[in-house]
């Protein structure tokens, strides 16, 4: 029998409004992709096994795949280029 890994995360709402507040928007906004993928994910794995629908599997393996480079703790560093918005309403718009 193959050996099962639990993971128990806790926190602490203060502590994470801290740590998001440090953040750049640039950081924060990553920072919630990559939450919301795990997130989105997980509920797409859940509901399958509730209602017994494979394509809610597949959903969550084409975001897996969307997002592997981001997912994966021992992957390398990515460079991230982030363009500032120069239309309507931007400091650029004439």
């Amino acid at each position: 029998m193959e050996l099962q890994h639990t993971i128990i995360a806790t926190f602490l709402d203060v502590t994470c409004e801290r740590i998001m507040e440090a953040l750049s928007p640039l950081e924060r906004t990553l920072k919630e992709t990559h939450e919301w993928s795990l997130q989105r994910m997980h509920s797409l794995c859940t509901k399958s096994m509730d209602t017994k629908d494979i394509d809610l599997i597949d959903d969550a393996d084409a975001i897996r795949r969307e997002f592997d480079e981001w997912l994966d703790p021992a992957g390398i560093d990515h460079d991230i280029i982030s363009l500032e918005y120069i239309g309507e309403g931007s400091e650029y718009h004439k």
